[in-house]
């Protein structure tokens, strides 16, 4: 989902999983889709969210390492 400031998510996309393992670099590579499938630039984002297991986790490391100008949040 992509949010933006008063105004409702948008979202990106629906992708199919079943079957697939959900590792950091699947997620990775289908969020990339997401975007580049709507044709958003992918500097106007700004910050990433995800829960706190073990997989979100390493997915937010190797997205913001890609897209350096993410903003990430401390864990707590």
């Amino acid at each position: 989902m992509l949010a933006e400031v008063s105004h409702y998510p948008v979202v990106l996309g629906l992708e199919e999983l079943t079957g697939m393992r959900a590792t950091a670099d699947n997620i990775v590579a289908l969020s990339n889709h997401a975007v580049a499938k709507k044709n958003m630039n992918m500097s106007l984002i700004l910050a990433v969210c995800t829960d706190n297991l073990t997989t979100m986790q390493a997915f937010r490391q190797k997205w913001t390492t890609e897209h350096n100008w993410i903003i990430v949040r401390p864990l707590l």
